[in-house]
């Protein structure tokens, strides 16, 4: 673990260009040799200074090993060019190689920037079972090559390096549970495989870890939170309903008011249609009373008229005596200072028919 790393920043402090094989489900020796003219190419003809890193999982056949074993050896590749291609290549180093003064065929001139611009970096892990028969066939590997040999890490390097690269997730597991030594699980946990445990595995065991980690809390945030928005849902809910309950309370005390209002205006009806049956009887006896007064009147009526059809001709001949009677007597009677009794009599009676209640002798003068 580290070793990528650590070739990527070295090729970057020494200005260099790191090349790795676009390695795919479908990559062959055919693209291989292609990604190979391309770096040679980058390192001769472009005059750059270019790292090619192989690592185990490029080596997809032992063909790879052993043209990387010549580049190291001999600084070249065996057929890797065929003659048309070598053709198209030299002309452009023709101009370069006058230029740097050399003398020697331009081949010789491709091979020495080749030697000089093109480094390459090998990644293998000594546990692979194919390692020692690799490095057998392949001698270049261990004789030309500077070999680092990657021993196990310290438990206080493991400990340094899971708390570097874990901090956040170590501050949020400590949030959960202050007795949970995450560094020290994970190292107790890597040692307990023996032999088998690499810094590779290492790192992949922490990797997982907060993978997982990082999965479970998503999940329980989530979760919390979903549960937090049902919560909210339930108070908003319970708040609703506290709301509507009161709101039921006050429309049923305002029904109760309706309804007393309305029972004691059916009681008003009520009252009012007894009255109106009382004044319908009394309507009913008062209409009664009026009819027999009407047949009392009626029957007065016919004996007022049978007294006034013996009246009439009386009348009537009063009215003719009258008429008969002259202005000089009525003065004659108006200048008298009291009238004769009989004469007294009549002029009363006359006054009477005639509704005059003044019957002194001046009123009747």
């Amino acid at each position: 673990v580290g070793r990528r790393a650590a070739v990527t920043v070295a090729t970057y402090a020494l200005k260099i260009q790191l090349v790795r094989l676009n390695m795919g489900r479908d990559y062959s020796m055919k693209l291989f040799r292609q990604d190979l003219k391309s770096v040679i190419a980058k390192a001769t003809v472009e005059n750059e200074r270019v790292a090619l890193l192989v690592e185990d999982h490029s080596i997809f056949s032992e063909d790879v090993l052993e043209m990387v074993n010549s580049l190291i050896s001999s600084g070249e590749v065996p057929g890797l060019y065929t003659p048309e291609e070598l053709d198209q290549i030299m002309p452009s180093l023709r101009e370069p190689a006058a230029d740097e003064g050399f003398t020697g065929p331009v081949y010789q001139f491709f091979l020495q920037r080749l030697r000089t611009n093109l480094r390459l970096c090998l990644i293998m892990d000594p546990r692979n079972a194919l390692f020692g028969v690799r490095c057998a066939s392949n001698p270049a590997l261990l004789t030309r090559c500077a070999v680092l040999w990657m021993d196990q890490w310290s438990d206080e390097g493991m400990k340094l390096l899971c708390k570097t690269l874990h901090r956040d997730v170590l501050k949020e597991s400590l949030k959960d549970d202050d007795k949970l030594n995450v560094p020290h699980e994970l190292i107790t946990m890597h040692k307990s495989l023996g032999d088998r445990a690499t810094p590779e595995l290492f790192k992949s065991v922490m990797h997982a870890f907060r993978h997982v980690f990082q999965a479970k809390s998503k999940a329980t945030r989530e979760s919390s939170q979903r549960l937090s928005a049902g919560l909210t849902k339930l108070n908003e809910a319970q708040e609703q309903v506290d709301k509507t309950k009161l709101e039921v309370q006050e429309k049923m005390k305002e029904v109760e008011r309706k309804q007393t209002e309305a029972d004691e205006a059916l009681t008003e009806i009520q009252q009012n249609m007894a009255d109106s049956a009382d004044q319908r009887q009394k309507a009913e006896e008062l209409t009664q009373q009026l009819d027999e007064e009407k047949k009392v009147i009626a029957v007065k009526s016919e004996k007022i008229e049978s007294e006034l059809s013996t009246i009439t001709p009386m009348l009537e001949a009063a009215r003719e005596a009258v008429s008969g009677i002259k202005s000089e007597n009525l003065n004659e009677i108006r200048s008298l200072k009291t009238p004769p009794e009989p004469i007294r009599d009549v002029l009363e009676g006359v006054l009477g028919l005639l509704g005059v209640q003044d019957t002194t002798w001046s009123g009747m003068r």
